[in-house]
């Protein structure tokens, strides 16, 4: 099943992609073979993070529009540690 993201997620061309009922998670190629990275599955609605050491530990949803501004964020610099 197939779908595609509105909004700046589908505005880049990213596709939602479930295999048999489950998201397919990604990581950047930045990680190389390190277990320290987030892993991310965009779906329809949603984008999915779950921590790479611990897939099966807490899985965190966010809607397209939270997640697309949290790496806008992210990108500006925010959040910093005090």
């Amino acid at each position: 099943m197939t779908g595609t993201i509105s909004g700046s997620l589908g505005d880049r061309g990213e596709t939602a992609v479930v295999h048999e009922g489950r998201p397919l998670w990604r990581r950047s190629s930045a990680c190389g073979n390190e277990s320290e990275c987030v892993e991310v599955a965009v779906l329809a609605r949603h984008v999915l993070a779950r921590d790479s050491k611990r897939p099966a530990a807490t899985v965190l949803r966010f809607t397209a529009l939270a997640w697309t501004g949290f790496l806008s964020a992210v990108a500006r610099g925010e959040p910093r540690d005090a």
